[in-house]
Formats: structure tokens, C-alpha cells, sequence
């Protein structure tokens, strides 16, 4: 660190030379190694700097004749000339005009169509269930579909009372998946409090109440 350090504020290995020999005895001293060499000054990358740039984008339209970007440049001259406070934040070189070139209605209501349609030619496509038999299906043929609310009900007797305990859930993956999931989180008891119907299960498992 000492000899880069030398060697940052030497111009030249002939003067580092010169310099070195104090911190060589300093560092003999100090019992550290004690010899230094001149490190050549490494080429730094030129630091690129960007221009802040204020861009105003008017809408473009065949129906407008007025030369815009002509006056808006003009009017930019007019209020902030060289002797302004701000001439030198808002000038020509730190305010650009450029016309917004957005698609039009047209263009946005064909991309739409296009993509709905292509939607509708691929749902016969889409897989709905991957169970091996529909009657071992949770969702009667359609396990796969997400983004769905469910509904489970629990029942139990307790104290010779029968009763019942509803549970609402929601899952944007497909519904198996989360299916599954409730099933491992019955079976696995360091799932038990992954949700509040893997709570009352375990609670009831606790009690021997089937």
C-alpha cells in the first residue's frame, strides 16, 4: 500500500527512488517487509460524463401547422437569454424538443384484437387437468385452472355437538398446486401454521377429534 501510495505521488521512478529510502527504515523497523518498488500509474478509464437533458415532447398531428419546434426554440431564446439568472440550466443545449411519436387509437385497438384473438385460438391448447383419473380429480377435470376462491368445509363433533368450520382461500397458481399444498401442510406438522385451516386440523388432531 506504502509503495502504490510512493509511487501515485512520484511523477517518475527517479524520484520515487529518491523518497523511498525513509519509509524502507520506517518499515525495517516495524519488522514488515522493507522493500518497495516503483508501480507504474495505471491508465484510468475516462470518466464519461451525460448531459442533463430536458426533453419536451409535444403530441404530433397532421392538423397542426404551426411550426412548433421553431417556436418553442424561439420563445426559449426570448425569456432566458445569455444574461438570465437561468440561462445556464434552460438554454437550447439542456432543452430538447422531440415530437411523441405514441401509436395512435387505430394501432392500440388492432394490437388488442390480435392479442385476444390469438388467446382465444390457444385455449384448446392449454392443459386443464393432469390427474390419472377424473374421478381422482379434486376440481372435477379442471385441477389446472388458477386463479381461483375456494371454499372448505370442516366438520367435527365435539362434546357430542356437531359442528362446522369454514374456511375461505384464494391462490393464483393453478389449484393442484395449492391443493397439494394444504394436503402437506395436514401431513407435516412444521407446516402446521402455514394457514389457518392447517391451524384448526392440527388443533383438532391434538384433541383425538377425527
Amino acid at each position: 500500500m506504502i509503495g502504490k501510495r510512493l509511487s501515485d505521488l512520484s511523477c517518475d521512478e527517479q524520484e520515487f527512488n529518491k523518497i523511498k529510502q525513509p519509509y524502507e527504515e520506517a518499515l525495517a523497523r516495524s519488522e514488515h517487509p522493507s522493500i518497495l518498488q516503483f508501480q507504474p500509474p495505471s491508465q484510468r478509464n475516462k470518466r464519461i460524463r451525460h448531459r442533463r437533458v430536458t426533453w419536451f415532447c409535444p403530441p404530433y398531428s397532421d392538423n397542426v401547422k404551426t411550426p412548433i419546434g421553431k417556436t418553442f426554440l424561439q420563445l426559449l431564446r426570448k425569456h432566458f437569454p445569455h444574461e438570465h439568472r437561468y440561462a445556464r440550466i434552460i438554454n437550447k443545449n439542456t432543452v430538447k424538443l422531440s415530437y411523441s411519436c405514441m401509436p395512435n387509437v387505430q394501432n392500440i385497438m388492432k394490437q388488442r384484437n390480435e392479442q385476444l384473438l390469438k388467446e382465444e385460438n390457444n385455449t384448446g391448447d392449454v392443459r386443464r387437468c393432469n390427474c390419472d383419473s377424473i374421478n381422482n380429480c379434486p376440481l372435477n377435470g379442471e385441477c389446472l385452472t388458477p386463479n381461483l376462491v375456494y371454499t372448505s368445509n370442516v366438520s367435527y363433533t365435539e362434546d357430542n355437538v356437531a359442528k362446522l368450520a369454514v374456511y375461505h382461500g384464494s391462490t393464483s397458481s393453478p389449484f393442484k398446486t395449492r391443493w397439494n399444498e394444504h394436503n402437506s401442510s395436514f401431513r407435516l406438522e412444521y407446516k402446521r401454521k402455514n394457514t389457518t385451516l392447517s391451524k384448526l386440523i392440527w388443533n383438532l388432531k391434538e384433541r383425538n377429534i377425527p
